[in-house]
């Protein structure tokens, strides 16, 4: 992830006094904070916002962030939802877009677990 931030603090023309966050939901979820393009790294894990601890949606366990709320975590609750096991991230989000009512579940059900962080605001504008 750090490649693709500086990538974004390259391409944001910032100069080297100023700083970016870098906020990534993919396989996992990151955010990697770049001074003047140099990456600020700690003991190997500054910025792996995916291993902080949250509660489930349910609140009856604690569970990494990136276990509930990344692009992995969708496409599991994806398949166990749809009972098939080759289905990938790409196809619920082409399902979303379609309005299919199980894509769209999945992913406001991913919504309300940020809203809740009151984060939502980051995703949706």
């Amino acid at each position: 992830m750090v490649h693709a931030g500086f990538a974004e603090w390259k391409a944001s023309g910032l100069s080297n006094e100023e700083s970016l966050v870098f906020l990534t939901i993919s396989t996992g979820i990151a955010s990697p904070i770049f001074e003047g393009g140099v990456p600020i790294r700690g003991r190997g894990l500054a910025g792996k916002l995916g291993l902080v601890p949250v509660r489930t949606q349910d609140r009856t366990k604690t569970e990494r962030l990136e276990f509930v709320a990344s692009g992995s975590a969708l496409q599991e609750k994806a398949r166990v939802r749809y009972g098939d096991a080759t289905m990938t991230t790409a196809l619920l989000f082409e399902n979303y877009e379609k309005k299919e009512e199980q894509a769209v579940a999945i992913i406001d059900d991913f919504f309300r677990f940020f809203n809740a962080w009151d984060l939502c605001d980051c995703f949706t504008g």
